[in-house]
């Protein structure tokens, strides 16, 4: 039986680039220049600086695992803790890969809801597994492997006869 499994992990260079960028301001701030933090103690240029430091553990330990066989689907959302959903291909109306603006559409990146889109579960990038369900929620999941995944949607329709997949050009 032909699975799709993707593991994708928030390693945008971007995002690094301006987390680093912050952090040394913060630390050249707090070392050289404590005229401009004001009257703030050292306990709280401390705690900005666990602050920022613990962020960056969690985005670098951030990752979003998608699993597609005839059952169904299943996404895997680990951040500090992991939270798992799954469709069966009964609860589905439509699947198929669309590409989509994750600020304009989501908001951003991560778990996020939109009230006209639904949920979306990604991590990078623009292109995604749309899936309306029959009970009229949606559910976006990014993908970083666009025609490994349309290429086992195919399968899956022709093999198991799930009409719910759409196929796109």
């Amino acid at each position: 039986m032909m699975t799709f499994n993707e593991t994708q992990k928030f390693r945008n260079t971007w995002f690094w680039f301006a987390v680093a960028a912050g952090a040394v301001f913060l630390i050249i701030n707090m070392l050289l220049f404590k005229q401009t933090m004001g009257n703030t103690s050292p306990a709280i240029h401390f705690l900005m600086l666990v602050s920022v430091l613990g962020s960056c553990v969690i985005f670098w330990f951030m990752k979003l695992n998608t699993h597609i066989d005839s059952t169904g689907i299943s996404v895997k959302f680990f951040v500090i803790f992991q939270s798992k959903n799954e469709w069966k291909w009964g609860e589905i109306q439509r699947a198929y890969v669309r590409e989509y603006k994750p600020l304009l559409e989501y908001g951003g990146w991560g778990v996020r809801y939109s009230w006209r889109n639904g949920r979306a579960y990604n991590v990078k990038g623009k292109t995604g597994l749309q899936l309306e369900l029959k009970n009229g929620k949606k559910i976006l999941i990014g993908t970083q492997q666009k025609d490994e995944l349309n290429r086992i949607l195919s399968y899956l329709r022709e093999q198991y006869r799930i009409d719910a997949i759409e196929i796109m050009g």
